[in-house]
């Protein structure tokens, strides 16, 4: 551990450009190590976004089902830039497609970093805030996830160089303020709220002209796709918010905070500390100032007021994938406002440790790429079927199926009705009766313990009134390259479905009878 604090000792007395080229080489070392190890390939609903992109590359316009115009995506910039993968790749290696334009945006993130740390004057100490950046397991993370959360990362970064910009030399910050809003805004639906708080600090700062400037091409870019979206889908904001921003604010706020909390308790002390960090930071700079509110930094002024909406939309399916711009400001606000030079021996410890700690967690569990494999098995035996499911992203897409999203992401019926008491983010609403009244041919969710009815409310009983029967179990259990997929239980009586469900096949497949 000494010799490898005394090597980043070393680096940190480097030229800067030597410096990027270490983080970068770092970066994507690390990467690629850790994507290797994955036996799950990325999220499921990084693959809805395949779906929409392998349906314009095919002519079928953006959509999830041909004919059929549902906007269940948020991204479309990040669908658009996906897309050209399927002209000249096979779809199963689209993903390692967005893997890799996710490193070239974090890559750039990291850039950005090294410029607003060589304009503000950090000189060599800027090793210390790219070393913790590159280090930093949740960035691989994200890039391993294939979502679009690099995209808008590296949107963000653009934005903040702009702000930082602004603090010498207005008129220096108008491009990154453009780029950074059109790509957040066309990236995320909310990514308008994003710049919203950017356009509240210039305010705050009274930087007119970059004030008015990112206001504009914020409204221009938000205007554009809202018009779009109302003569294409015919609703003014993706069908998706009509699913996650649902529930009573209460259970939102609490489910926020409690998954916070959560997160701080395993994979999340990494950025526990780098928000110790911030605190540290913001109380130098208030105690050493006359005016806190007119020399305020933006590395202290964001944070609080992007969690202060990140719980009160309810915070997301997928813990810290909105907080990674955390990561980018801590790694500057440490070495700016604390000082590397102070604390090398800790920085060091702290690049080195926070990986250790959080790489174990990360690679604890590897499981079976459930999702994927039942497509594919999909795709063999059921082609041209019509498919119900709960997982709308990698079944669909290898499968090929026309499929009815049971939660409602690419269904407009069950999109805007009601919620169910219990909240989780894109997960509190569905509609039973109505997929029923549809008559699927097949029908996927995770089954009961020890029954053979469906946890998603669907009891054996009832399914069997509508010509159902369960037929598979699918393994969803851990990585296992001699598990069979799919089990037939046609004629299984419940104790032999208890055990399968003990092994591991916890997901049944129902499909109706003739």
């Amino acid at each position: 551990m000494l010799c490898s604090g005394g090597l980043l000792l070393h680096l940190a007395a480097m030229n800067l450009r030597v410096q990027y080229v270490i983080c970068l080489i770092l970066l994507v070392l690390c990467v690629v190590g850790y994507v290797r190890q994955q036996t799950v390939l990325g999220f499921d609903d990084a693959y809805i976004s395949y779906r929409y992109a392998q349906n314009l590359a095919a002519g079928h316009g953006p959509v999830f089902n041909p004919g059929e115009r549902v906007e269940g995506y948020t991204n479309p910039l990040y669908v658009a830039v996906v897309t050209p993968a399927f002209f000249f790749l096979p779809d199963d290696a689209v993903y390692f497609y967005s893997v890799v334009l996710s490193t070239i945006f974090l890559a750039l993130s990291l850039g950005i970093l090294f410029v607003i740390a060589r304009e503000n004057r950090l000189g060599k100490e800027a090793i210390w805030a790219g070393l913790i950046f590159a280090a930093s397991p949740m960035l691989w993370y994200a890039v391993w996830s294939g979502m679009e959360t690099c995209l808008v990362l590296f949107g963000f970064s653009l934005l903040w160089w702009g702000v930082s910009r602004t603090e010498n030399d207005e008129r220096s910050s108008v491009v990154p303020l453009v780029v950074g809003s059109i790509i957040v805004v066309l990236t995320r639906a909310d990514g308008f709220v994003m710049c919203g708080v950017v356009i509240a600090y210039l305010m705050l700062k009274q930087r007119w002209r970059p004030f008015f400037i990112l206001s504009g091409s914020t409204a221009v870019t938000l205007g554009a796709i809202t018009v779009w979206r109302l003569m294409y889908y015919g609703y003014p904001l993706p069908n998706t918010y009509y699913v996650k921003v649902s529930g009573e604010l209460s259970q939102r706020i609490v489910y926020a905070i409690t998954s916070l909390w959560y997160q701080m308790g395993f994979m999340h002390l990494y950025l526990g500390v780098l928000l110790f960090g911030f605190v540290v930071g913001a109380f130098v700079v208030v105690i050493n100032q006359r005016s806190p509110l007119r020399l305020m930094r933006f590395e202290f002024f964001f944070p609080p007021v992007w969690l202060a909406y990140w719980i009160y939309v309810g915070g997301d399916i997928f813990k810290e994938r909105f907080l990674l711009p955390f990561i980018l400001l801590a790694a500057y606000a440490v070495v700016a406002y604390v000082g590397a030079r102070r604390l090398r021996w800790v920085a060091a410890l702290a690049v080195i440790a926070f990986p250790l700690y959080t790489v174990p967690y990360l690679y604890a569990t590897q499981y079976v790429d459930l999702w994927a494999e039942m497509g594919k098995y999909l795709r063999e035996h059921h082609a041209g079927r019509t498919l119900a499911i709960d997982g709308a992203g990698k079944a669909p897409f290898y499968s090929g199926l026309y499929t009815i999203d049971t939660m409602g992401l690419n269904d407009l019926v069950i999109a805007h009705g009601e919620a169910q008491e219990q909240f989780a983010p894109g997960h509190n609403k569905t509609n039973l009766e109505y997929v029923l009244e549809r008559k699927p041919d097949l029908w996927g969710n995770w089954v009961a313990f020890g029954s053979k009815d469906l946890s998603i409310g669907l009891d054996e009983e009832t399914y069997t009134a509508h010509g159902y029967r369960l037929t598979h179990l699918f393994y969803a259990g851990e990585y296992d390259p001699d598990a069979e997929i799919a089990v037939d239980v046609v004629g299984a009586d419940r104790d032999e479905i208890r055990d399968l469900f003990i092994q591991g096949y916890s997901y049944g497949m129902l499909t109706r009878e003739p």
